[in-house]
């Protein structure tokens, strides 16, 4: 509860966008990551961290730009994941089913739709080149 009453201060949701943007932005640019994935995670960020409410188009938009962040780049959702299943807490601690039931929604279809694909073309939910590097069986 301590978290979520902090987390609704705008000047520590302006900070901390600051901060995570800082870190995870100079990351990328070291791995020389796509221009696009780079400019999907700030968005998803910017989106995140400054909302004033967190209505129907909110979660559409980091339903939306979550989704393609991961299609840009899929060990993405290890830097989205965080940040999504907190917001998906934070509506349930609301008691905001249908908006928390949205946030987990958007995103899997939107992977789901692209895994469906890859599956039916390659026999793989997973792209051919990570596949190819895998190990797991």
């Amino acid at each position: 509860m301590i978290l979520i009453n902090l987390y609704k201060s705008k000047t520590i949701r302006i900070l901390g966008l600051f901060l995570f943007s800082l870190v995870s932005a100079s990351c990328y640019f070291w791995y020389m990551e796509t221009a696009l994935s780079v400019t999907l995670f700030l968005s998803y960020c910017a989106v995140a961290f400054t909302y004033k409410e967190l209505n129907y188009s909110t979660i559409i938009a980091l339903g939306s730009l979550g989704g393609l962040l991961v299609l840009a780049r899929m060990d993405a959702i290890l830097l989205i994941a965080p940040i999504h299943a907190f917001l998906i807490l934070f509506s349930i601690d609301d008691k905001k089913w249908s908006k928390a039931l949205i946030m987990i929604l958007i995103p899997i279809l939107t992977v789901g739709t692209y895994m469906l694909f890859l599956y039916n073309i390659s026999g793989t939910p997973m792209p051919l080149s990570g596949s190819v590097k895998s190990t797991f069986p």
